[in-house]
């Protein structure tokens, strides 16, 4: 039987999390708010894991304030196939506390 394989977290060195979360199983994950590059008004963020996760530790995220939705990309659709529960915790953040 082989052993599921766990990703470490990569954690950004010049900013400090802006909240810390729980996915389902405990799993605490921090999330990060980038530095933006242009004038579009899309935020950056990147969430990751404390320590190793399945799948995926680290999910660079843009998230649209006037429309209160994430950019459509591969990492937050696999944000919500695999943690649903912390797509939608980190949804309900952003919204209501950005």
């Amino acid at each position: 039987m082989t052993k599921a394989r766990r990703f470490k977290g990569k954690h950004p060195k010049d900013v400090e999390p802006v909240v810390t979360l729980r996915d389902g199983d405990g799993r605490e994950w921090m999330l990060y708010r980038r530095p933006e590059h242009d004038a579009s008004g899309w935020q950056r963020y990147k969430l990751v894991a404390a320590d190793r996760a399945l799948h995926k530790a680290n999910y660079p995220l843009s998230w649209s304030p006037t429309e209160s939705r994430f950019a459509d990309s591969a990492n937050s659709q696999a944000l919500d196939s695999y943690r649903g529960e912390l797509f939608d915790a980190v949804h309900a953040y952003l919204e209501f506390c950005v």
